[in-house]
C-alpha cells in the first residue's frame, strides 16, 4: 500500500493519462462464450425438468388440496385421505 501511494504521489497530477485501446474482437467473445454456454445450460436444464414433470402414460390420478396445516388427497375411485398418501404397490397396466 505504501509503495502505491508513493507512485501515485510522485506522478505529475496535470498530467493527461494515455487512451487505452481495446479489442472489440476479444470483448465480443468473452461475451459472447459465457453467454452461449448459458444458454447450453439453461437448455439441457429444461430438458431436464420436462421429462421429470410430465408423467408416465399409466399414471394414477390423485386431486390434491393443500391447506394450512394439512393435505387432503381423493383418489379417482372416490377414496379420501387427509395427511397420508396411499398408493398401491404393483398395479397392472391395461
Amino acid at each position: 500500500m505504501i509503495f502505491f501511494v508513493h507512485t501515485l504521489c510522485r506522478r505529475n497530477a496535470f498530467e493527461i493519462p494515455r487512451p487505452i485501446e481495446g479489442s472489440t474482437k476479444l470483448e465480443t467473445l468473452w461475451s459472447v462464450i459465457p453467454l452461449l454456454i448459458r444458454f447450453e445450460h439453461v437448455r439441457v436444464g429444461r430438458e431436464g425438468l420436462l421429462c421429470r414433470v410430465s408423467a408416465p402414460k399409466n399414471a394414477m390420478e390423485i386431486y390434491v388440496v393443500g391447506k394450512q396445516w394439512m393435505w387432503k388427497f381423493q383418489h379417482t375411485t372416490g377414496q379420501r385421505e387427509i395427511n397420508e398418501l396411499h398408493v398401491p404397490s404393483a398395479r397392472r397396466s391395461n
